[in-house]
């Protein structure tokens, strides 16, 4: 697996507290569960320093993997699944 650095914490009233901490980091990413109004949604997600990123622009689907750029004239859903298949996750 190609994680490099993965830390999971029991569930934070308020990941906003969390995030700040990532926020000025290389893409930063906060999705929230909404739990206040969602009691059964408890778990919010929180990245930042991608391993590869993907971009979609004019019919062409762009990944960067560490600076190095490769262009897809695929549907940017299709890249990402193949992109999902080489990196698994448990």
């Amino acid at each position: 697996m190609n994680i490099k650095n993965k830390k999971t914490y029991d569930y934070y009233g308020d990941s906003k507290d969390i995030f700040c901490i990532l926020k000025d980091y290389d893409w930063p990413v906060y999705l929230c569960s909404n739990y206040k109004n969602f009691k059964n949604q408890r778990y919010d997600i929180i990245t930042c320093s991608p391993i590869e990123k993907v971009y979609a622009h004019d019919e062409k689907t762009i990944v960067d993997s560490n600076g190095s750029m490769k262009e897809y004239d695929d549907d940017p859903m299709n890249v990402l699944a193949d992109m999902m298949k080489k990196h698994q996750s448990d």
